[in-house]
């Protein structure tokens, strides 16, 4: 079936920008960070650039490329063994042909495929195949979403979120509605407060950025009163999991509800449960 803009999970395209000017990008920001090598944040603002029509009438050239199955394990082995379970296909798409369809996209999924650009992140890879995991436990007439919504207690449909467009009607950014992108009522950025689907994939991109820079590198690198504000909001935008309000329970609800539909491993569980809110205090400074 052609891949069209119509019914599928898509994922937002993120545009890092950097607040010092330094010539360095930011994939090679954050890895100098994690190796000690930088020694000052660089503030990673995260704007979004997607158009609810994104693809119009435009396909992706698929004939060209070779569906990636399970036989590829160095791919399909980067997800957990739930995230793989249900996921049949994954096509990395070359650049020039993902740009002419899906500019504004960092990938998608339909139905057991998940597309992705070749320069891919693995959290997107992460978010992705969330999708298509509460794609078909829904399909079987699992609980998984009617449990997860009754934990949210959140109006997506009438939630607090701002969209903030273009000149040209493209979608820049999405914040709350008096403009942060903190934590907030059980979702860990605003883009997950756009709906259930987008809520639970943006737990599962924390599992990726856990694994990669734990609280402890963060303040290894750097003292604590040495962070001024927008070096904190940076980090915020990086490693929600970290400043969220602890005491909401509806975060550690929702860890546990993943872990018992296989969406995360026990280990994942845990280092992320240990964490939560691990670094909130630093939004007092």
């Amino acid at each position: 079936m052609p891949i069209t803009s119509k019914n599928f999970s898509c994922h937002k395209k993120i545009i890092r920008k950097n607040y010092l000017n330094l010539p360095i990008g930011c994939c090679s920001m954050i890895q100098k960070i994690r190796n000690g090598l930088v020694k000052k944040l660089i503030l990673p603002l995260t704007i979004t650039a997607l158009t609810f029509s994104s693809c119009g009438k435009k396909q992706l050239p698929l004939e060209k490329y070779t569906p990636i199955t399970r036989t590829d394990t160095s791919i399909f082995n980067q997800l957990n063994p739930g995230l793989k379970e249900y996921l049949d296909t994954i096509y990395i798409i070359g650049r020039e042909d993902w740009e002419n369809c899906h500019p504004n996209l960092r990938g998608f999924a339909r139905g057991n495929h998940v597309y992705l650009c070749e320069d891919y992140r693995k959290e997107t890879l992460y978010h992705e195949a969330a999708h298509t995991r509460n794609n078909y436990l829904d399909k079987i007439g699992s609980k998984f979403s009617e449990k997860w919504k009754g934990i949210a207690q959140f109006n997506y449909e009438n939630s607090e979120i701002k969209y903030i467009y273009n000149p040209s009607k493209i979608l820049l950014e999405v914040t709350w509605k008096d403009g942060t992108m903190d934590p907030k009522d059980g979702c860990l950025n605003p883009y997950a407060g756009e709906s259930m689907y987008e809520d639970v994939a943006i737990f599962l991109e924390s599992v990726v950025l856990y694994s990669q820079t734990t609280p402890e590198q963060i303040l290894k690198r750097k003292d604590l009163e040495n962070y001024n504000k927008k070096e904190i909001e940076g980090l915020i935008r990086l490693y929600p999991w970290y400043f969220c309000n602890s005491q909401d329970k509806r975060y550690k609800q929702k860890l546990d509800l993943l872990k018992e539909y296989n969406f995360i491993t026990n280990i994942e569980h845990d280092n992320l449960e240990k964490n939560l809110g691990n670094l909130n205090y630093l939004l007092r400074k």
